[in-house]
């Protein structure tokens, strides 16, 4: 409703905006994972594994959205610049606390880095699995996978 008083080049952009951050969320819930979520869900059957991928996905959804629009009216309501990372999002919110800024960029970066660890370690074995044809040691398919990621995120930019 509140898109409708824009012109048509504007509302294109604010639903451009909304999709970007909508396949960001998505880009960062399934990442390096996608290889390992059918081996996780294995156990349980494609239906509840499904449920529980749809659960998450609209968790990490929603909890990004809300960051976004606390960041928005941080942004709005303040002079500071909008943060770019979670540990200036708490330097911004709480800025009488330094310890909160520290500890939340630092179990951002514990949590982040595991999760990307653990991923490779099973693309590397499902790689090696997959295709025995290529003689692929485990190790080796991670690190083609980790090479894969870093060149993907290298040609990556922020211009539209």
């Amino acid at each position: 409703r509140e898109y409708r008083k824009f012109r048509k080049s504007e509302r294109i952009q604010f639903f451009a905006q909304v999709l970007s951050a909508s396949l960001l969320v998505t880009g960062n819930t399934v990442g390096s994972g996608m290889f390992v979520l059918p081996e996780a869900v294995g156990g349980v059957g494609m239906v509840c594994g499904c449920s529980i991928f749809f659960g998450l996905y609209l968790f990490n959804l929603i909890s990004g959205l809300m960051l976004a629009e606390v960041a928005i009216s941080l942004h709005e309501n303040s002079d500071c610049e909008v943060p770019s990372s979670f540990k200036d999002f708490a330097d911004a919110a709480m800025p009488n606390s330094a310890f909160a800024g520290n500890a939340i960029g630092a179990s951002s970066l514990l949590l982040n880095g595991s999760i990307l660890s653990f991923g490779i370690v099973h693309a590397g074995n499902l790689l090696s699995s997959t295709f025995p044809e290529l003689g692929l040691e485990p190790a080796v398919a991670a690190a083609a996978y980790t090479a894969m990621i870093a060149v993907n995120s290298v040609t990556q930019t922020n211009e539209g």
